[in-house]
């Protein structure tokens, strides 16, 4: 295949930014906010805010996090 030695080379575009994953879940009366967070995501949480939250670390896709709310 030709190729043009005199057309501009393709602009080096960065990789989008990780999508924050967010869906809901009841267990008995609590309602918990689930969301699946990038190692980035996770570590700009200050950690006074990580107290009331649940977290595991799943190779290659992240952390899933739940944080507590209440129905009413």
């Amino acid at each position: 295949m030709p190729t043009d030695r005199h057309a501009a080379p393709e602009p080096v575009r960065s990789p989008p930014p990780p999508l924050l994953l967010e869906m809901g879940c009841v267990v008995g009366e609590t309602l918990c906010n689930v969301y699946l967070l990038s190692e980035d995501q996770w570590a700009a949480i200050p950690e006074r805010r990580r107290r009331d939250m649940t977290a595991e670390y799943i190779a290659n896709a992240g952390w899933v996090v739940a944080t507590p709310g209440r129905l009413s």
